[in-house]
């Protein structure tokens, strides 16, 4: 793995911050985790949409999210269909492509995407229970990409997902790291960095369980086996499996053969 500049990432910008070490009305706490917006205008907006229409189980309920819930995003495509009891933070930073789906109880949180936010092309299918949260810096998926059942994308930096990407169940990508060197103060106390964004290149395929860490890059068309732990780079086509992951082979065979096997 190329080496990375190690950039300090700046305690203030982390929730726990606001929680609790400002001296910030409880109102205006529950603002800054859910909205961001000062004004109550804002957060009556919210609260009224998520409390009239956030819970309505069948096609009403579908019908009546892909109506209201877009006065919650930046952007939204058409087609939009919402599960039940989906959590949107921070939706002012959040763009929605055209023909998102997001199943019951996922968590979509932009607070730390800053100005280039975090953006969900076409076609993508965020799992029931999946997590999709920036505490620091922008993530990106790319176009029909899907994100299994309870995986979760934690950007503590910038991850980048392609196009066509398939995630499975429980996956967990996230960058970020915390300093460890000092023993007078707690880990939490210590502050925290990260070497580089979190990249994983079109079309590749994350098994069951798989684990992503800070500043990795994963080439296009890989294949990761289930449960392994990706801590280094890894190219183009490669199939890699363990803890830590080590390239296996490289796929080199075309979709012709694929094509002959269906008699196409």
């Amino acid at each position: 793995m190329e080496e990375t500049k190690q950039r300090e990432l700046a305690s203030q910008q982390f929730i726990r911050q606001e929680l609790f070490q400002n001296k910030q009305s409880e109102v205006r706490k529950y603002q800054e985790l859910i909205t961001g917006e000062r004004g109550f205008g804002a957060l009556c907006k919210y609260e009224a949409i998520v409390t009239l229409v956030g819970s309505i189980p069948g096609a009403l309920g579908l019908f009546l999210r892909r109506y209201f819930f877009r006065y919650l995003f930046k952007e939204v495509g058409k087609g939009l269909i919402l599960g039940r009891n989906v959590v949107v933070r921070h939706g002012d930073k959040i763009r929605l492509g055209t023909k998102v789906v997001i199943d019951d109880y996922g968590f979509v949180d932009a607070r730390g995407a800053g100005d280039e936010g975090l953006s969900i092309g076409d076609g993508v299918l965020i799992g029931r229970g999946a997590t999709i949260q920036s505490k620091f810096g922008p993530i990106t998926i790319g176009e029909h990409t899907s994100i299994g059942s309870h995986s979760v994308v934690c950007a503590m930096g910038e991850i980048i997902i392609g196009q066509s990407v398939l995630i499975a169940g429980g996956c967990s990508i996230s960058g970020g790291m915390y300093h460890t060197e000092g023993t007078d103060l707690p880990i939490v106390e210590q502050g925290i960095y990260t070497r580089g964004p979190v990249s994983i290149g079109d079309g590749s395929w994350l098994g069951m369980g798989v684990i992503v860490l800070d500043g990795v890059t994963i080439g296009k068309g890989c294949v990761i086996a289930a449960g392994a732990v990706v801590t280094r780079d890894l190219p183009d086509y490669a199939v890699a499996a363990g803890v830590p992951a080590k390239v296996k082979r490289l796929r080199v065979s075309s979709t012709s053969g694929i094509a002959m096997k269906r008699g196409i």
